[in-house]
């Protein structure tokens, strides 16, 4: 079985004390695929955990800091969490050095791009005319011969919670899914095990899916599974 890493957000409780936080349906959504969820607490521990497991799921959550991308906080909508930022891309150069696997949601689409010298969106709505993404269901077409078209057709419906987007793409990075506006909804690298959608395919998945319209998007998470698994067996020269 695939032992795959996600990450999750810090946010400051009530008493004082900070807490770690993951929606269960990302690890779910692993599991039901066959993986192993292993949640990352400890960027000092980056090497291990890269080493260790087989592949990183980049999970949703807040903004990614402005300044990591040649920017500055310009807009009150924009919420960030710099322990998060520090993690992540710890983990993401760790995992990307052993050309391990990795899969990136929402947020994680967004970090991805920045990591690869790519800007953001830092609102959508304040320089992007177009679709409310910030809410409900659109439309996306596929990047012919990407992994979406293989899985999903040219066109389908997917979800949409988010106000940041992908702007200016990172170097390496394909895109393989755009939106009816414009705006891109998933990448790919041209030579990298790495790949990531702007929506949520685990709020589409599994027995608690929450977005009844689109594709079931379980067999995303079954093919990264998959590629975890085959990247271990290549290693192991199995």
């Amino acid at each position: 079985m695939a032992a795959i890493v996600l990450t999750a957000g810090r946010q400051k409780a009530d008493n004082g004390l900070y807490r770690v936080s993951l929606y269960e349906n990302y690890a779910r959504s692993v599991s039901e695929a066959g993986g192993v969820p292993l949640l990352a607490m400890d960027g000092n521990a980056a090497g291990w955990y890269a080493g260790t497991a087989d592949g990183l799921l980049l999970t949703g959550g807040v903004d990614v800091a402005p300044e990591l991308f040649g920017d500055r906080l310009r807009l009150p909508s924009v919420e960030v969490d710099e322990w998060r930022d520090s993690l992540e891309f710890l983990l993401l150069r760790e995992f990307l050095n052993l050309k391990k696997p990795v899969f990136g949601i929402c947020r994680g689409i967004q970090l991805l791009n920045v990591a690869f010298g790519g800007t953001l969106w830092q609102d959508l709505s304040a320089g992007h005319r177009g679709l409310d993404h910030t809410k409900g269901v659109h439309r996306v077409t596929t990047r012919a011969g990407s992994l979406l078209s293989l899985l999903y057709g040219v066109c389908f419906e997917v979800n949409s919670f988010h106000h940041q987007a992908v702007r200016e793409l990172g170097e390496g990075l394909m895109a393989t899914a755009i939106a009816e506006d414009g705006v891109i909804e998933a990448v790919e690298h041209r030579s990298l095990p790495v790949w990531a959608v702007q929506w949520h395919p685990e709020r589409m998945a599994g027995p608690l899916r929450e977005t009844p319209e689109g594709p079931d998007m379980a067999p995303l998470f079954a093919d990264f599974v998959e590629r975890c698994e085959a990247s271990r067996r290549e290693r192991d020269g199995i």
